[in-house]
Formats: structure tokens, C-alpha cells, sequence
């Protein structure tokens, strides 16, 4: 009891204490301090020197020595030569809103002998409450403070903060410009820049090698301009994460970094007057860069900005960006790699070297650009053949409504093929546009291609759900070497808008979903003919068919054993005609529950198969039997739950946790399912 009261009683005592320092005008600095905030600026000689303290701000300046109890100032317009012995200490505190008003008339702190540099800036700022400011409120603020002080130097294990996250103009500018001793920059938190604001902030800091964080998303004018000038020993740059530019933002912002490798992404697509100019100028080894722009008109926005880099290297762009040859574009010798990515426009790939011919009967020309050359056209009505090699990779866009039914590409070797096909219809706008207009648009685009295939990584996108007359009719007739079909996300459809897409397609082992429920006259017919690889068909959920819809459509697909057709009226002329036809002996036919419309032989089911209807697959989770648990069904369990019951949809299945209820614990449920699989 006693040892407790004793705690209590000292523990009292230090709480006086420190209310009372608190109150005081010099605050007490205890090297106990576990918050680094709490230490104020500190310089910590290493050895025997001065420390010479220039104070042109409006207000005093205090200091205190270890080992000496008098507070000592440092009035406006004078200067303080601070005599340390080394392992002594000065503190400093004010009440300034700030060091300068420009370059020529800034505080100064230098040192004539190396000294550790630690704690808190902001007690220059406000000398009771720097613990927790994180406000400047003028600009210039720290302009210069530290410059061509050759002798600061991080502490091993304490370091120096710059806390404020609401920043001024040029309230950093050339703050430790020359300081040729630091090896690593401070934190810098702030998220809004301010004009100039990083400006020449590391100039000539030739040990530094390594950069603060930089997490700001909005820049301002000359924000980071030469922030890393000359950091000879810099190996790595920050993250640049803004995605708006302003004027001449990173202007000469790593100028002379000659130990730099590799540029941080940089992934502004539009870029601004001088934003990247001469950013990496100088950098001699520097051999990788990522910039993904595609607005790239801005006056001076990349001059020079790889002037003296490596003379080989590597640069990913952005698909769509009319870069040039050169120190402000691409350097000659680097290779161009355009960013591999499922939202660029319509892209090839060459896998192995070989010609892209592209037959352009639209009206208009089509613009295409290999990976390391110029933009260049293909005029309405023309042939043009572009020689590739392996892994170069070309685009096209355009703003043709139409490309009518002789429209081709081909390639004479294998290519990749991704990215979304609506950039032919719309160059600019195709990432939203999903409306194909009236016409016969993309009619036997890849017909007879044998060499185009899927990329293992992204797809490519066909995203219209508004579709036309024969859209995609014969769009991949003959493309053998395809393995996966595009996903269709229309949900009405147009006559003849998918028929004979992916006749012949004979490698082709998974159809994509198709879930429209309104069909059209020839919608489908002899869409997946032929597709002799493919063993099961996607679910059919429309009730009601239309005129040839589904005619040929799996004819000779001949190891197709499974097939789920939801429709109740098959009434209307040839809907199934030989839609069946050669396909695999045995198989399973699920039918919507109730139907007996259906006739066995080449035009309804199959002999041989074992029909059943979709209350009888017990798949837990399986809300839309189609045989599997995915995405698919947690909308179907949503729509059942907001009242639109899907065609098939299964109850027992989507009481997955078996209470009798179907709600939101069943999403949760085959959300599981899908995470654990």
C-alpha cells in the first residue's frame, strides 16, 4: 500500500510539473519524450563548433543550451552565434508565422561543424503548441532556413518533422538546398499543395538517398519544381499519385538525379503546360519509365523531359497518346510498350513477328499506332498491311458508325486481341459509349482470322446493350484460335445480331453468359455452329422465342453434353431448327419447370439425352441453375428478393442457410460459397 501511494504521490508531482511547463513561456524538453512531436528543433553538435542562427523574421527567437538554464533570444534583424561543445544541444522556439518574405531576405540556421538536426519545425511556429500544429499561414514560411548548411545531418534514431498538412506559397522553397551531408529527407504529409510550395526544397542534396513520401493529389503551380535538383545519390523516387497537372508542376523535379533507375508511375492522362518538363533530364542511368497520359497537346509538357537518360530503356504508355521520337517524347533506342489493360481501345498484340492487315470499308479513316512509332491513318476504302514484331502492340480508333460487311482484320501471325472495340466506333468517348448505331457494324470484323487469341491476363470487350440489325454477325466466324468468348451483356436483342459470331470457332470451350430475355428474329442462329470444343451452353432464359433464334445454333458442336433452355413458348417458325444437331450422343437437357412442348429429335432434344427440369438441380447456391455458384446467382437471389423472380430461378437452392426465408443471409451465404471455392 505504501509502494502505491508512493507511485501516486510522485506521479502527482510530475503532473504538476508538466501543467506547469505548459503554462510557462519555454516549455520543458525531457529526453524521455516518446512523442517525436513533442521535441522542438533541435541541432545536436557531433563536434566542437557554432551554430549561427540569422533571424530576419518579425518576433524574437529563444533558445536554450544543455547544460545551461538561461532561455537566451535572438531579437528580430539580429543574429546568435551559439557556442557546442559536441553532445550539446540547442532548442529552439518562436511565435513567427514566418522565416522569410523572399529569397534575398530569409532566417538562416548554419553550423561551422557537423551537427545532428531532430525534432519539430514547428516550434518556430508556436512555442507552446507545436506538439500539435499543423498549420502554416505564410508563405515563405521556411524559404532557405537550412540552405548551404553543409553540416546537418540525420540522427541515428531521432527524427527532424515538418508536421503541417495546410501548406502556403513557397513556404518550403530551397529549405535544405545544398545541405550536402542529410541522407534522408523529413516526412512531408500534406495532400494540397500550394504554389512553389516544394520548390528547390532539396537542390544540390548530394547524399540523399532517400526521398520523402509524397501523397498530394492536388498540385498547384511550381509545386514540386527542382524539389530533387541535383540529388546525385537519389536511387529511388516517391510515388506521384496526382491525377490533375498544373502549370510546370514537376518542372525539373529530379533534374541531375544520375543514380536514378526508375521513374514513378506517373498516371495524369492529361497533362499540363511544362508539367514534366526536363523532369528527368540528366538522369544517365535512368532506364524505366511508366507515364500513362493520353492528352499530351499541352505547350511544353514533356520538353526535354528525358533528355540524357540511358541509352536504352523501357516506357509504358498509354494506349491513344501521339508520343514523339526524342528527349521529349521517346528517347530514341528505349522500346514502347503500350499498358496492357482490359479499357484501351481495341489492341493487338504481336506474339510473334508478323503483318496486321486491316481492310477499312467505313466511311471514315481509322487511326492505329504501333507501340514505338507515329500515329498514323487508314483512309476510307483502303488496305493497309502493318509489319510487327514480336511483343510490339498496336491500337485503332475512330469515329466510323458503321463498318459494314467487308470490313477485316487479319494476321498473318498470332496476335492478342484486347481491349473494347467501341473505340472504332468513338475515339474519344468509347470507355462509355454502349450503343451500337443503326448499321451493319461489325459485321465478319475477325472473320477467317486463325491467328487471334485471348490474352491470359485481359479481355476483350464487346460492352454495348443497345445493340443493331446484324451487329456482330460473323464477327469471329472462323477464329480457331480463340478459347474464350467475350462477354455479351445485352439483355434485348436485334435480328441477326449475334448470328453465326463465333461459327467454326473450334478451340472456343466456354460461351459466354448470355442473359437477354428479349429476343429477335435470327438473334442467334448458327451462333456457336460448329464449335466442336465446346461441351456445355450457356443458360437460355428467355420464355418466348422468336423466328429462327435459335436455328443451328449448336449444330456440330459435337462434345456439347449440357444445355439449359427456360423457354416456354417455342411456337414461333424454325426458333430450334437443327439447333441440336451432331452434337454428343448423351447428354443433359434442363428445361424450364412444367414445359411439355418439347419433341425429342434434331430440332427440340436430342435422342439420348436425359432431360430434367431446373427444381431438380441441387446445387446449394445455385439460384439460377445454370450448374454453377458465381456472381450470377447473388443477383438472381437479389432480384427474387426486390420481386423480379428470374426465369428459373430455383428456391431451394437459394436457401442456402435452409430457414425457410429467402434474403439478404442468403447473399451473404453464396458469397461465401463463391470466396471458399
Amino acid at each position: 500500500m505504501l509502494k502505491r501511494k508512493l507511485i501516486l504521490s510522485v506521479a502527482m508531482i510530475l503532473f504538476c510539473v508538466v501543467t506547469w511547463a505548459q503554462s510557462s513561456a519555454m516549455p520543458v524538453v525531457t529526453e524521455k519524450s516518446t512523442d517525436a512531436n513533442e521535441m522542438p528543433l533541435t541541432l545536436e553538435a557531433i563536434a566542437d563548433g557554432t551554430v549561427t542562427f540569422t533571424n530576419k523574421a518579425a518576433g524574437a527567437v529563444t533558445y536554450k543550451v544543455s547544460g545551461d538554464d538561461e532561455v537566451k533570444t535572438v531579437e528580430s534583424g539580429t543574429e546568435a552565434n551559439i557556442t557546442l561543445t559536441a553532445g550539446q544541444k540547442a532548442s529552439f522556439f518562436g511565435d513567427n508565422d514566418t522565416y522569410g518574405e523572399s529569397f534575398g531576405k530569409i532566417s538562416r540556421i548554419n553550423c561551422t561543424a557537423d551537427c545532428y538536426i531532430y525534432g519539430n519545425i514547428m516550434s518556430l511556429i508556436n512555442s507552446k503548441n507545436y506538439p500539435t500544429a499543423t498549420e502554416l499561414t505564410r508563405e515563405s514560411t521556411f524559404t532557405g532556413l537550412f540552405s548551404i548548411n553543409t553540416h546537418i545531418k540525420n540522427h541515428p534514431s531521432k527524427e527532424l518533422l515538418l508536421p503541417a498538412t495546410t501548406l502556403t506559397e513557397n513556404c518550403y522553397e530551397n529549405m535544405f538546398q545544398d545541405c550536402t551531408a542529410l541522407t534522408e529527407a523529413p516526412a512531408l504529409p500534406a495532400t494540397k499543395m500550394e504554389s512553389a510550395c516544394y520548390k528547390a526544397m532539396f537542390y544540390g542534396c548530394t547524399a540523399l538517398t532517400k526521398a520523402p513520401a509524397l501523397p498530394a493529389t492536388q498540385l498547384d503551380e511550381w509545386c514540386y519544381n527542382a524539389m530533387f535538383w541535383g540529388c546525385t545519390s537519389l536511387t529511388e523516387a516517391p510515388d506521384l499519385p496526382a491525377m490533375k497537372m498544373e502549370w510546370c508542376c514537376y518542372y525539373f523535379m529530379f533534374y541531375g538525379c544520375t543514380s536514378l533507375t526508375k521513374a514513378p508511375v506517373l498516371p495524369a492522362q492529361k497533362l499540363d503546360e511544362g508539367c514534366y518538363g526536363d523532369m528527368f533530364n540528366g538522369c544517365e542511368k535512368l532506364s524505366s519509365v511508366t507515364c500513362l497520359a493520353t492528352d499530351i497537346t499541352a505547350n511544353y509538357c514533356t520538353s526535354g523531359w528525358l533528355s540524357g537518360v540511358a541509352a536504352k530503356g523501357t516506357i509504358i504508355t498509354k494506349a491513344g497518346a501521339n508520343w514523339t521520337s526524342g528527349a521529349s517524347g521517346i528517347p530514341e533506342g528505349w522500346t514502347e510498350i503500350y499498358e496492357k489493360t482490359d479499357d484501351g481501345p481495341l489492341m493487338l498484340e504481336a506474339i510473334a513477328d508478323g503483318t496486321v492487315a486491316f481492310l477499312n470499308n467505313a466511311a471514315g479513316p481509322v487511326t492505329y499506332r504501333v507501340s514505338g512509332d507515329e500515329v498514323k491513318t487508314i483512309d476510307a476504302e483502303t488496305y493497309t498491311e502493318i509489319t510487327m514484331k514480336a511483343g510490339q502492340q498496336v491500337w485503332f480508333s475512330s469515329d466510323n458508325t458503321s463498318y459494314y460487311a467487308s470490313n477485316n482484320i487479319q494476321c498473318d501471325a498470332d496476335c492478342y486481341v484486347y481491349g473494347n472495340v467501341m473505340s472504332l466506333i468513338s475515339s474519344k468517348d468509347y470507355k462509355t459509349v454502349t450503343e451500337i448505331p443503326e448499321g451493319v457494324d461489325f459485321f465478319g470484323l475477325f472473320r477467317g482470322n486463325t491467328h487471334i487469341k485471348n490474352h491470359p491476363v485481359h479481355k476483350l470487350l464487346l460492352p454495348a446493350t443497345k445493340l443493331s440489325k446484324m451487329c456482330y454477325s460473323g464477327m469471329f466466324n472462323g477464329c480457331t484460335g480463340l478459347t474464350e468468348a467475350p462477354a455479351l451483356p445485352a439483355t434485348e436483342l436485334e435480328q441477326s445480331c449475334y448470328s453465326e459470331m463465333f461459327l467454326g470457332c473450334t478451340s472456343l470451350t466456354k460461351a459466354p453468359e448470355l442473359p437477354a430475355t428479349t429476343l429477335a428474329n435470327g438473334c442467334y442462329s448458327a451462333m456457336f455452329q460448329e464449335c466442336t470444343a465446346l461441351t456445355k451452353a450457356p443458360v437460355l432464359p428467355a420464355t418466348e422465342l422468336a423466328r429462327d433464334c435459335y436455328c443451328y445454333m449448336f449444330k456440330d458442336c459435337e462434345k456439347l453434353s449440357s444445355v439449359t433452355c427456360l423457354a416456354t413458348d417455342i411456337s414461333a417458325d424454325n426458333c430450334t431448327l437443327e439447333w441440336l444437331t451432331g452434337v454428343a450422343d448423351k447428354g443433359t437437357f434442363t428445361q424450364a419447370p412444367g414445359m411439355t412442348a418439347w419433341t425429342r429429335g434434331e430440332n427440340g432434344i436430342p435422342e439420348g439425352w436425359t432431360v430434367t427440369d431446373t427444381l431438380q438441380n441441387d446445387i446449394m447456391g445455385d439460384a439460377n441453375n445454370d450448374g454453377e455458384v458465381t456472381a450470377a446467382d447473388i443477383v438472381a437471389i437479389t432480384n427474387y428478393i426486390i420481386g423480379n423472380t428470374p426465369a428459373g430461378f430455383s428456391k431451394a437452392n437459394a436457401d442456402v442457410n435452409l430457414d425457410g426465408v429467402i434474403n439478404i443471409a442468403d447473399i451473404v451465404a453464396v458469397s461465401n460459397i463463391i470466396l471458399n471455392d
